[in-house]
């Protein structure tokens, strides 16, 4: 097959998620992400090597990996018991909508490098710095999963008649009404607040997958 990917959105299958190929070199990996109803995960796994395989013709799939990640979007803290900081994914930098992080976990790097040679509080130059691109991806999440299909649809046939940068930088961009359903997601999603983190952190998360 010829390099590239191809993703499935399709609630019904993946929860939340997504099924996926990647081709490159003649290797490929073919996975599906689950969010929500994890007792379905080998299911949408089977019935996604399905899809690919009538649709794209790839072979079929006897054996397969399970595995399985929390992501932490610590948006309320991420100072630990020891007034210790963390950066990266480990102290909730990264992107919720779709659970990546790379830029945001290194550009949270340096925001705690420039703290720390500077002797300025690191939660308060991540605020500076971040503003309110967390929380609006958290929102952006809660939307995402709670449009189902219809999200899929509407927002992949805007696609077709706009440059996507744009639509991802207006989704991304602060809006007054994902400020406002800032509240009921975390209330919604959130842990309770004696469930400490590994390692003794606190700080409000959400098991995505």
């Amino acid at each position: 097959m010829p390099d590239g990917f191809t993703v499935r959105f399709d609630d019904r299958v993946c929860p939340g998620g997504y099924g996926y190929l990647l081709v490159a070199n003649r290797r490929a990996v073919l996975g599906a992400a689950v969010v929500k109803h994890h007792s379905r995960i080998e299911q949408a796994y089977r019935d996604t090597v399905t899809w690919f395989h009538e649709t794209l013709g790839t072979p079929a799939v006897d054996h397969y990996d399970l595995v399985g990640s929390v992501d932490l979007f610590a948006i309320g803290s991420s100072v630990g018991e020891r007034d210790e900081s963390f950066v990266g994914e480990a102290g909730g930098f990264c992107d919720a909508l779709f659970g990546f992080g790379m830029r945001v976990a290194l550009q949270s790097g340096r925001v705690a490098a420039e703290a720390y040679l500077g002797g300025d509080d690191f939660n308060a130059r991540r605020r500076e710095f971040f503003g309110n691109r967390l929380e609006t991806a958290l929102v952006n999440r809660f939307l995402y999963e709670f449009s189902g299909n219809a999200g899929y649809r509407a927002f992949i046939a805007a696609a077709e008649f706009v440059d996507f940068r744009d639509v991802g930088r207006a989704v991304c961009g602060a809006s007054r009404v994902r400020h406002l359903l800032l509240p009921l997601v975390r209330t919604m999603w959130a842990a309770p607040e004696s469930a400490p983190e590994p390692g003794g952190r606190i700080a409000w998360r959400r098991v995505v997958k």
